[in-house]
């Protein structure tokens, strides 16, 4: 494997947006370029997934910053230690979108993850309302989180967070996962990673 500077990437996006299959070709394309990956997502598989229906606001809410910070000290820096570039399915922003819908304060969420190690690029899916209907009703079990009357409210409250971090100057790139075939998305993010890698080069040589 060659010897490149670190790098965080974060797919984020409504449940049925196809974070999981974007990570993955991501992943395997950075992988074919002798780039040394780790792949990961959250909640980690750590996380008690059953919580997401028997618990809500504050109580849910510190069982993923639990797992976070557990997933931040044992994967994510390790591997930005070694020079990886690291590709996670869901983080930050999902913690915004979700509490947020939940009733939390955006300011006081985002402040207790400002501990955290942040993204340098934020990959926004964005997918019609009735493509992630249909991608969802294909799965034969379903959190509240992925119910039919909550996905509307999903698609804005994300969109809500999305300028928002925008604003506090988070890399954010929004790309059309619905129209655009997965392979030319790939494409477009790998290239995009590798300028930020390059750009990276440049300025710690």
């Amino acid at each position: 494997m060659k010897s490149y500077h670190s790098l965080f990437v974060v797919i984020e996006g409504p449940s049925g947006s196809g974070k999981s299959t974007l990570n993955s070709a991501v992943s395997q394309a950075l992988e074919k370029s002798n780039l040394n990956i780790l792949s990961t997502r959250e909640p980690t598989d750590n996380f008690n997934r059953n919580l997401e229906n028997t618990s809500s606001g504050e109580m849910l809410y510190a069982a993923f910053i639990r797992d976070r910070m557990w997933h931040v000290i044992n994967e994510i820096k390790p591997a930005l230690v070694q020079g990886s570039i690291v590709v996670c399915d869901r983080y930050i922003p999902s913690t915004l979108t979700y509490q947020c819908l939940e009733g939390m304060d955006f300011d006081k969420v985002y402040s207790e993850n400002e501990k955290f190690p942040k993204p340098d690029l934020v990959i926004y899916l964005d997918v019609n309302e009735s493509v992630l209907s249909r991608r969802l009703d294909e799965r034969s079990e379903l959190t509240r989180f992925e119910n039919r009357d909550f996905r509307n409210k999903e698609i804005n409250q994300y969109k809500i967070v999305m300028e928002k971090l925008s604003q506090k100057g988070w890399a954010i790139l929004t790309i059309d996962n619905d129209n655009v075939s997965l392979k030319d998305n790939v494409q477009t993010i790998v290239s995009i990673i590798e300028d930020i890698q390059h750009q990276k080069i440049v300025l710690r040589s």
